[in-house]
């Protein structure tokens, strides 16, 4: 379900719990899991520094020998639980008026009849959102706004506020927000600039320390850029979305992974070439998508959509960051649901974890069979530490 793709570290979970390594003629240290956490002892207690246990033996040398001359190479190791911090993440759909006059081949199958592009994301927003509502805080933003018209004037209208705020266990609220999957009178362009900024305003209003993302939805590249002749903001594409896009995450931090659907090579309204222009917001977002040709997500049928937005939902909610792991990290193994998982190399080795320290903080990204029982696990699992090698 992962990708070996390494995430920007604004986008990873952070664990709830300090936790403690086991350590052998080690000075004491102790262990950040994250921001604003306590600190776990080990008799369940906390404290303001978490310590390496001791070997118990009362002789104050840590050799669990009790002679008091610290030559022994015994240790205990240790295990305790931890859960992940959800992350925000609003996703921002395009509602405009092609997503309901287009057919979209939602299974793959030429012979089954097609549905509207708008009835393929309603059910693969229905089928993710309750899946991962746990291990993200899910909100939504629609473009162009419900009350949109196809007149000039009001094709291009967003709503000044989102329509489902980021919030805990969100499902069924976005679910009951959006349009549904047979609705067939969704009109408007695609101000696509607008409903980011919508997203982006409300991910710095909310201001929890959480990390942020967006997924962008879109079937072509937008238009309703700014000026008075709205002929012209309708035949134009808007210069100004890569800008926000850019600036979201290379200022603020939030990364926008960007969808396609059925995304053709070129396009009237506005005049452009829509899957360059996608590319190009893909990298700008941060997080592209490095396993398929174009840097953005590219779904063709309801099959490719589903499993573009299950591979960014793993992504999203199956990286862990932890702020201080040196000389420990290869000593630590995590269980979730009973099953314990070591490192990989790459998630495309197996279920595991892979390690990855860029100089400041390190990131574990769950993979595979790991990725799937920390979903659902609702984020729950254990982190131990073994004995670290004698010499």
């Amino acid at each position: 379900m992962t990708t070996a793709n390494h995430i920007s570290h604004t986008l990873t979970l952070v664990c709830s719990t300090l936790l403690v390594a086991c350590a052998a003629e080690r000075e004491e240290s102790s262990f950040n899991f994250g921001v604003g956490a306590e600190s776990l002892d080990s008799d369940g207690s906390t404290d303001d520094e978490l310590q390496p246990p001791s070997n118990g033996d009362g002789d104050g040398d840590g050799d669990g020998d009790g002679d008091g001359d610290g030559d022994s190479d015994s240790c205990i190791t240790a295990q305790v639980s931890a859960s992940l911090t959800p992350q925000n993440v609003i996703l921002v759909l395009d509602k405009s008026y092609s997503m309901v006059s287009n057919d979209f081949d939602h299974d793959g199958d030429s012979g089954t009849q097609s549905v509207t592009r708008w009835a393929a994301l309603h059910d693969v927003v229905s089928a993710v959102a309750p899946a991962y509502e746990d291990v993200a805080n899910l909100g939504v933003a629609l473009f162009p706004a419900m009350s949109a018209t196809s007149m000039y004037d009001e094709a291009c209208l967003v709503q000044d506020t989102l329509e489902v705020p980021v919030a805990e266990t969100n499902a069924a609220t976005i679910l009951s927000a959006i349009p549904a999957a047979n609705e067939t009178e969704l009109y408007g362009a695609t101000p696509t600039a607008a409903g980011i900024l919508n997203a982006v305003d409300h991910l710095v209003s909310v201001d929890d320390g959480r990390p942020s993302a967006m997924v962008l939805v879109t079937d072509g590249a937008s238009n309703c850029g700014e000026g008075e002749d709205m002929m012209a903001r309708l035949e134009s594409y808007d210069e100004n979305l890569p800008i926000v896009v850019d600036d979201a995450f290379s200022n603020l931090g939030i990364p926008t992974y960007v969808v396609g659907i059925d995304i053709q090579e070129e396009s009237v309204f506005p005049a452009t070439q829509p899957r360059d222009r996608l590319n190009e917001l893909a990298v700008l977002g941060g997080v592209p998508n490095v396993q398929g040709v174009d840097s953005f997500f590219d779904a063709k049928n309801g099959i490719e959509l589903a499993a573009a937005l299950e591979q960014i939902a793993a992504e999203v909610a199956c990286t862990v960051q932890i702020d201080q792991l040196e000389g420990y990290a290869e000593l630590m193994n995590a269980t979730i649901g009973g099953e314990t998982y070591g490192t990989l190399e790459s998630c495309e080795d197996g279920s595991g974890y892979v390690l990855d320290f860029d100089g400041e903080t390190y990131t574990l990204e769950f993979c595979q069979l790991a990725c799937d029982a920390l979903v659902e696990a609702k984020g729950e699992l254990e982190v131990g530490f073994a004995c670290p090698p004698v010499g």
